[in-house]
């Protein structure tokens, strides 16, 4: 084997082993699609299964078959994935839950997790009401702290948060509503996803870094026989 295949032989086998180390797994959400319909989480909302009843409600339907007001949009009835698909379509609540100044909760799931285990937590939002005057803004909570918050529009965009559980077994998601606002204050979710991120081994890091330096040195070698060749 020649050193250029050597080179390339090694790249691949490394380049398979990052692939496999920084890949991720299912998503541990239950029904983070909503392909089941209204199940597998909570909300602070009121749910409607026809047309929405003003603030503080939601539904679960077809990306294509919002209902609701005659100025509803919702992306030409497009899911994130710009299929159709189950979304939750909410009328943002201008007030706070009972307990405390939070606003209410669009969604919230509790999360079985492993210690010590690093994590992203991901969902896609939108802004279905076609005057932008006051958009939706998404925030994500784990456990109460708000730790981002998307700032929706017209157009499907996707907010994650990455970190490690530390000591946690359990772990509390939630989006809320930061947008207090009683008019134009609609928006939908999907693709809600929990997943385990594998971080790159130190020990691969070392090889591809030893792999760059043996390329170069062999670079080095071949002008220095050329050099000397003429």
């Amino acid at each position: 084997m020649s050193f250029k295949q050597f080179l390339t032989a090694a790249a691949a086998v490394a380049g398979i082993a990052l692939g496999a180390a920084s890949g991720q797994a299912a998503s541990l959400v239950v029904n983070g699609d909503f392909s089941a319909g209204n199940t597998g989480f909570s909300s602070d909302y009121a749910y409607f299964t026809g047309p929405l009843a003003g603030n503080g409600t939601y539904t679960v339907i077809p990306s294509n078959g919002i209902s609701g007001y005659a100025d509803w949009t919702a992306n030409s009835g497009q899911d994130p994935s710009g299929g159709v698909s189950n979304i939750l379509v909410a009328d943002g609540d201008s007030t706070s839950v009972a307990s405390s100044a939070s606003p209410k909760r669009a969604w919230y799931q509790s999360i079985a997790v492993a210690a010590n285990t690093q994590y992203t937590f991901s969902f896609a939002g939108i802004d279905v009401n076609a005057t932008p005057n006051s958009n939706a803004k998404l925030a994500l909570l784990v456990d109460g702290l708000e730790v981002g918050e998307l700032l929706a529009n017209q157009t499907w965009q996707s907010l994650s948060y990455s970190f490690n559980s530390g000591a946690a077994t359990s772990l509390l998601f939630a989006i809320a509503d930061n947008n207090r606002d009683s008019f134009w204050n609609d928006f939908a979710i999907d693709d809600i996803a929990l997943v385990v991120t594998t971080p790159v081994p130190p020990a691969l890091l070392l090889f591809l870094s030893s792999l760059g330096g043996i390329g170069f040195l062999g670079w080095r070698r071949r002008r220095a026989g050329q050099a000397a060749a003429s």
